[in-house]
């Protein structure tokens, strides 16, 4: 199982802070949270910053990224400033 949490607006749509979830893969994990919850929440998902394990993963990675057991798995909202 990989512990994924969820930060700010991601947290509010889910209802959730963190759960833990079975996913080999980065981009199977992202698939997951669009069957669980919607289309609207992997859209969101796939717009934060994303780490694993406390380092930042890239989006151009996102296909081949691969997960293990008890990885971490953190969604950021993307903040701007001005």
């Amino acid at each position: 199982m990989v512990l994924v949490e969820y930060k700010g607006e991601l947290a509010k749509l889910t209802g959730k802070s963190e759960e833990s979830l079975s996913a080999t893969s980065l981009e199977g994990l992202l698939l997951m949270i669009k069957k669980n919850y919607s289309k609207e929440v992997y859209q969101t998902a796939k717009r934060c910053h994303i780490t694993i394990n406390g380092k930042i993963s890239h989006q151009k990675l996102i296909g081949r990224l691969l997960l293990n057991e008890n990885d971490r798995v953190v969604f950021f909202p993307v903040c701007s400033g001005g």
